[in-house]
């Protein structure tokens, strides 16, 4: 799937990424959901960063879910882009802070998302059964894994945004699970990477197989 992010989609959807700017703004000087050094940078920062995802889904529906969604990113983005361009992906928003949660709801509500927003430790939710896992600057690889296991189907995927230091995560992650694996360049940062995730298995299941 190969997707022109911002030169072919409507008024009515480049509008709902301002209106999320204004409102992400808002709460921002409230608690903090996002760096407020790169609230400027909005576009490419946040908005670039999140929406590169989708061009690594295998269909055009599906049920995905953004843990630790904070701020939003990437789910949001990927909400508000997919209402017109792939309106049968459905999307769920997990926190366990209770006032990130307010805010995510806030912006559904005004952006009329059908997002369910979950507000719950990822590991102790109840399971969403999803398509794809997505998540930015939430937790070390290894315990990615341990959450993509307990919310995603099988046969899914799991996207996830990182810097620098995936390399590190990698390796560490190879001591406890046996996964499958691509790494794609980041199109919003020179030093940012998608770490692309099919299969995986604690290693002692593999041993059992």
């Amino acid at each position: 799937m190969t997707v022109d992010f911002f030169g072919n989609v409507s008024r009515e959807t480049k509008n709902s990424f301002m209106v999320f700017e204004e409102i992400l703004e808002k709460w921002n000087r409230k608690i903090n959901l996002v760096s407020s050094a790169t609230i400027n940078d909005f576009r490419e920062r946040h908005v670039l960063d999140s929406l590169q995802l989708i061009q690594f889904a295998k269909t055009v529906k599906g049920v995905w879910l953004d843990i630790g969604s904070g701020g939003g990113f990437p789910g949001i983005p990927l909400a508000i882009y997919s209402k017109e361009k792939y309106p049968e992906f459905k999307f769920n928003f997990m926190d366990s802070n209770s006032k990130k949660c307010l805010f995510l709801e806030e912006v559904c509500r005004k952006l009329n998302i059908e997002g369910n927003v979950i507000c719950d430790r990822i590991e102790a939710a109840p399971i969403v059964s999803c398509d794809y896992v997505v998540s930015r600057a939430l937790a070390p690889l290894d315990d990615l894994l341990g959450y993509s296991k307990r919310h995603r189907k099988f046969m899914g995927k799991s996207l996830f945004l990182k810097g620098k230091k995936f390399r590190e995560e990698i390796l560490h992650a190879k001591s406890r699970w046996h996964f499958s694996y691509k790494v794609h360049q980041s199109l919003s940062h020179k030093d940012g990477k998608i770490v692309e995730i099919d299969h995986h298995k604690l290693l002692n299941e593999v041993e059992h197989d």
